[in-house]
């Protein structure tokens, strides 16, 4: 009877010892299983991060190419105003230098006298 209580009690330390390595098993395959949802979930968040960024930095080069564009355009029509300026200037010079002149010249003495008798208006 001793050697069949020593055989059972062998049978149920190798069966304890199988399911605890079973379970040990199990355990480890679980917890890779959550690590590899964590990595998937990680990688996931890393990969919007990224998206995100690229996406940023897009609309970001985006946006200085549209203020760079209205920056040249601002410049042309600043050139362009200056050399229209540039042309009234050169023509109008004689009619200005001509009134500039004229308002110098001595004036005669009915000028002055209907100057001074015009009543005046005042300004709004």
């Amino acid at each position: 009877m001793s050697v069949r209580l020593a055989e059972a009690g062998e049978r149920d330390r190798k069966e304890r010892a199988e399911q605890l390595e079973a379970d040990r098993i199990a355990r480890e395959a679980q917890q890779a299983r959550e690590k590899s949802r964590e990595q998937e979930d990680t990688e996931f968040a890393q990969k919007m991060l990224a998206t995100s960024a690229d996406a940023v930095a897009k609309q970001q080069a985006i946006t200085q190419a549209n203020l760079d564009a209205i920056a040249r355009q601002k410049e042309e029509r600043t050139q362009e105003l200056r050399i229209i300026g540039d042309q009234l200037a050169e023509r109008l010079a004689p009619v200005i230098t001509a009134a500039i002149a004229a308002g110098f010249a001595p004036k005669t003495l009915k000028e002055e006298d209907l100057l001074r008798a015009s009543p005046q208006t005042p300004e709004a």
